[in-house]
């Protein structure tokens, strides 16, 4: 499952925001860290969520929308690159991440 640590909740908390806006029940459980990635098919919906938030967390910062308490969430999007692509490398999906990292050229 994916883990926080105290100085990183606040990605969680951005996350999550996103996820309550578009994404599948299956996802919102894994970024909450109460649900552990069981297949290819949910690693590349998590890894697709992400690159959806990354998108849309660009947006929100152009437009200077609060997000989490902060305006600018870059730095805590970044950091959930580290703890998702940190966790997939972990626990053998690193080729779903690359797949779909591959595609948003």
């Amino acid at each position: 499952m994916l883990k926080y640590r105290d100085r990183t909740v606040k990605a969680k908390e951005v996350a999550m925001h996103y996820a309550g806006q578009f994404a599948s029940e299956d996802v919102k459980a894994m970024v909450a860290g109460e649900a552990d990635i069981k297949s290819k098919d949910e690693a590349t919906a998590l890894c697709e969520f992400f690159w959806e938030m990354v998108d849309r967390a660009a947006k929100d910062t152009e437009n200077k929308v609060i997000i989490a308490g902060e305006e600018n969430i870059q730095f805590w999007v970044e950091k959930m690159f580290n703890i998702i692509h940190g966790h997939l490398d972990n626990i053998g999906y690193i080729e779903q991440w690359e797949e779909v990292c591959d595609r948003q050229e």
